[in-house]
This record gives C-alpha cells, sequence and structure tokens, in this order.
C-alpha cells in the first residue's frame, strides 16, 4: 500500500515539473533568446495570465521629441494624436505633460501609424510612420520639427509735428531672445510697413533714426492664435527740437511711490540711445502727481519722481549738467483726477528739449 502511495507520488511530481516546464520556463527561454538576438532585453515587458502568456512581444516604446524649427521658442500646450492607418485606432499617450517636449507611447509592431501634433504656438503638422524591430528594437524615437504660427502686423510711422507718416527704417525685436526683423525705408508702401512676426511672443519696434526722432519703441503683443490679423500702430516719433517731449510709452508711478519699474528703466535705456548720439541735448525732467494728497505732499513727491529718473540717467553715464529735475506736483493733469485710470495716468515723469549746449 505504501509502495503504491509512492508511485502515485512519484506520478504527480513528473506531472508537476511537465507543467513547469511548458507553464513557466518555455516563455523565460523565449526571452533569453530576444535577448541574444536584439542585443537588450525589452523594456517594461509585463506577463499576462492569459491563455496566451503574452509578453507584449509584439508592441514598442516610442518616445516623440518635439523640436521647434528656430531652436529657441518652447512649444506652448502641444497635443499628440496618433492613429492605425488601418483601423482608425486611436493610441493614448501615456504622459499627460509634455517634460522637454517628450511624450512616449506603446504601440503594435508592424502597423502604420498617423501622427498628429496640435500646438498654440505652432503651425500643425500630420506625419505618417511605420513600426517595425528591424532597425531600432523595443524602444524608439521619432522626433518632430514644429514651424512657429505666424501673424502679420501692419505699422503706419507717423510724424507728430509734420503730421504725415514717414518713410523710415525700424526693427521689430524679440524680447525672448532678442533677434531682430529690420525694415528698410524702401519696405515702406506710404509710410505703412508689413511684417510677419511669431503668432505668441513679446515685441519692441525701434526707430533707427535718432538723429532725427526721439527713438521710440512701441511694445507689441499678440495673442492671436495662428490667424493672420491686421494691426494698425501709430508709432509716435517727436522730433528733436527745444521745447519737444520725449514721448515715454507706460511711466506711470504707484501712488505715494517714487520706485522706477522694469518698464520705466527699459524706456530711460531709449532715452540714453538718444543722449548718446546727441551729446549736446539738455533735458528737463518734470514728476506729476494726482491730487490725491494735500499740495505740498504732492510737490515733494513729484520731485522725487523726478530725481529718480535723473539719477538713474547719471548712473548710465549722463552728465549731470545735461539735467534739470523739477516738480510740478498735481499742477499739470493729463486726465482726470476723479477715476482711477486717471490718476494713474497722471502719476508719471515726462522728459522735455530744454536746449542744446553751446548752442
Amino acid at each position: 500500500m505504501f509502495f503504491k502511495n509512492r508511485d502515485t507520488l512519484f506520478k504527480c511530481l513528473v506531472l508537476m515539473i511537465w507543467l513547469f516546464v511548458q507553464i513557466i520556463a518555455t516563455p523565460v527561454w523565449a526571452q533569453k533568446d530576444i535577448k541574444n538576438k536584439k542585443g537588450k532585453k525589452p523594456k517594461k515587458m509585463v506577463v499576462s495570465l492569459s491563455d496566451e502568456y503574452n509578453f507584449n512581444l509584439d508592441r514598442i516604446f516610442l518616445t516623440i521629441q518635439l523640436k521647434d524649427s528656430t531652436g529657441k521658442r518652447p512649444i506652448r500646450r502641444p497635443k499628440v494624436e496618433v492613429y492605425n492607418l488601418q483601423s482608425k485606432e486611436a493610441y493614448p499617450t501615456l504622459s499627460k505633460n509634455f517634460a522637454d517636449n517628450k511624450t512616449e507611447l506603446e504601440l503594435p509592431i508592424n502597423r502604420s501609424y498617423l501622427l498628429r501634433v496640435i500646438s498654440d504656438s505652432h503651425e500643425d503638422k500630420e506625419e505618417a510612420f511605420v513600426i517595425s524591430l528591424e532597425e531600432e528594437g523595443y524602444e524608439q524615437t521619432l522626433a518632430l520639427t514644429l514651424v512657429p504660427k505666424k501673424v502679420v502686423l501692419d505699422y503706419e510711422i507717423v510724424d507728430l509735428q509734420l503730421e504725415t507718416d514717414q518713410m523710415l527704417s525700424f526693427a521689430v525685436i524679440n524680447k525672448y531672445d532678442e533677434s531682430q526683423i529690420l525694415i528698410g525705408s524702401r519696405d515702406s508702401r506710404g509710410g505703412r510697413y508689413t511684417v510677419k512676426i511669431r503668432a505668441e511672443g513679446d515685441y519692441n519696434i525701434e526707430i533707427d533714426e535718432a538723429k532725427r526722432y526721439a527713438m521710440y519703441a512701441e511694445n507689441t503683443k499678440e495673442k492671436e492664435k495662428g490667424k493672420e490679423i491686421d494691426i494698425t500702430l501709430l508709432t509716435e516719433i517727436p522730433m528733436l527740437s527745444v521745447g519737444q517731449q520725449i514721448y515715454l510709452y507706460n511711466v506711470n508711478f504707484e501712488p505715494f511711490s517714487y520706485k522706477l519699474d522694469d518698464n520705466m528703466r527699459r524706456e530711460l535705456d531709449r532715452v540714453l540711445v538718444i543722449l548718446n548720439q546727441n551729446p549736446n541735448v539738455v533735458l528737463e525732467v518734470g514728476g506729476h502727481t494726482d491730487n490725491y494728497n494735500p499740495r505740498n505732499i504732492n510737490l515733494q513727491l513729484s520731485e522725487d519722481r523726478a530725481r529718480a529718473v535723473a539719477d538713474y540717467l547719471i548712473l548710465s553715464g549722463i552728465a549731470p549738467e545735461r539735467l534739470f529735475v523739477k516738480g510740478y506736483g498735481d499742477t499739470k493733469p493729463i486726465d482726470t483726477n476723479d477715476t482711477k485710470a486717471g490718476r494713474l495716468r497722471n502719476r508719471r515723469f515726462e522728459i522735455t528739449v530744454l536746449g542744446y549746449i553751446n548752442g
């Protein structure tokens, strides 16, 4: 009886070993053979407990790398769609966020696909491709270069004194990477110019004739997405004549403050260009306030504002004798003091041409 039980036990052991070979060992051998054949083990292989014991050997991991054609700007809010050209099946990306403009997908091999990329900052792009294991293996990369979207801007340059359109040279400067688009006077159509720039960007335009005009820059920030639009900008460029104010853009102080912000310093840097190219010109720096405080306090605050501007110019290399500082308090408003917006406009500084040294 004991022998019979041992015989039964032996048969059970043989059966278990046979099952082990069929279920466990064969897939491991297959995996080892692939490793030797391809030079590396397939990544992220998950053993399925289905009857087929699927190791995902029929799939690859595809990294999609997006690049800007200029190599200088980020690709904003990209969206990637991948479709099987035969079945039209869509394949989702494994990550929702594009770190370093990259994302990954898991795709079946030996199939044809269509990749579609949509972005707020770049032109849409489609590309067909085929996935196979012949060359790349189980981890592959597909690089796609995107072209920035462009919009059309129409500029008009006007001389305030003559009240006529002017044919001048100017530059459109990208504030992100400082790249420039140079426009010559021959590009003018009666004082009007057309420039094509990136749809998402922050730009300045600067007039390149500082000896005749106060160099004025217009800040252009366009948020239209991909649509070609026309914008007319009235670029005011006053002449450097006695009594003439140099036009300044958005140089308004916070209440009770004489601190210069970044925009004020940018505008003053343009004034520095004018002063360096016109070394004999003498300027008055005038400070102004709204009417919120008593007049004596406003007078002191306006002088502090003018002094802060003059100090910045002097520290930048302008001789003190070329600058005269004056505080006007609230005596020369350019807007109503009954509204918040009006009071903001009145809290300003102005720069006026007084004359010329030895002239």
